[in-house]
């Protein structure tokens, strides 16, 4: 129920944030399409290991930057969502045996964000954002001939730092490192368009 509740939360208040942008005379708002790698580190309770499974996702993003501006700093909302389009596959090895582990990981994310944009020179910039992000893991684990089902979700604070860079007035990159839960990061490289 908590969840639900912050979930509804971040989303009103990025709602907000985007209803603002559609009735001011410049929008400030931009859109962006982003990929890079999911970085799991799993420790099931089955005496295995399963540390680092790397998954590669594409995803989207739409945000809004604030009219008012603080010396160099902008202040703005983001929406993303993430897609694993390839990885999530691992062959292992129980302990000191030769019993061959076989895992698939399949990941989504969708988050909202406060981002924090510090104007280092005319055209790069640091991000510095802070968030709640959902997550969703289809897992299953094939193990001495038995398949286990170790699907699950989760709704968690998100950290992430990023340096971008302005390629034109309209059109910046961004490189960043999120933290989407304890076990889970994501290091990506998007485009972003202001519209």
């Amino acid at each position: 129920m908590k969840k639900s509740i912050l979930l509804v939360l971040v989303f009103l208040i990025t709602f907000t944030g985007f209803t603002e942008a559609i009735y001011c005379q410049e929008t400030n708002l931009y859109i962006g399409i982003k990929g890079g790698i999911f970085l799991l580190d799993q420790s099931p309770e089955l005496y295995m290991v399963l540390d680092n499974v790397h998954i590669y996702p594409i995803g989207g993003l739409i945000g809004y930057t604030f009219p008012f501006k603080l010396e160099k700093f902008e202040l703005c909302v983001e929406g993303e969502f993430n897609y694993g389009i390839a990885g999530g596959n691992l062959e292992s090895f129980a302990g000191d045996t030769i019993t061959q582990i076989d895992a698939k990981y399949d990941l989504w994310t969708g988050a909202g964000y406060g981002v924090l944009r510090f104007n280092m020179f005319q055209k790069a910039y640091l991000k510095a954002k802070i968030g709640i992000v959902y997550a969703n893991v289809d897992a299953t684990i094939t193990f001495l001939d038995q398949t286990f089902d170790a699907s699950g979700d989760d709704t968690d604070l998100s950290l992430g730092v990023g340096l971008g860079f302005n390629i034109t007035d309209m059109i910046r990159t961004e490189t960043e490192f999120t933290i989407i839960e304890s076990s889970i990061n994501y290091a990506s490289l998007g485009v972003n368009l202001l519209l």
